[in-house]
């Protein structure tokens, strides 16, 4: 499905760009809990955030149209 929606550029929601930076977020409080390093999240999450200033509510392929505009 998702395949298709990204092919199609199709940013309808199914999982949304904030819910996504949501548990990027999560994911990396987590791991400086535990003294872990996630290589490139802090990358990743501001391509989430450029994202989230678009249209928060769109399908985390959203990122898709972050990387074309680069």
């Amino acid at each position: 499905a998702k395949k298709n929606k990204f092919l199609q550029e199709d940013f309808s929601p199914h999982f949304s760009v904030k819910n996504m930076l949501k548990d990027l977020d999560y994911a990396s409080e987590m791991a400086i809990k535990e003294g872990k390093a996630i290589p490139l999240a802090a990358e990743v999450r501001e391509f989430y955030r450029s994202a989230l200033k678009r249209d928060p509510e769109k399908d985390f392929l959203l990122i898709w149209k972050i990387f074309k505009d680069i």
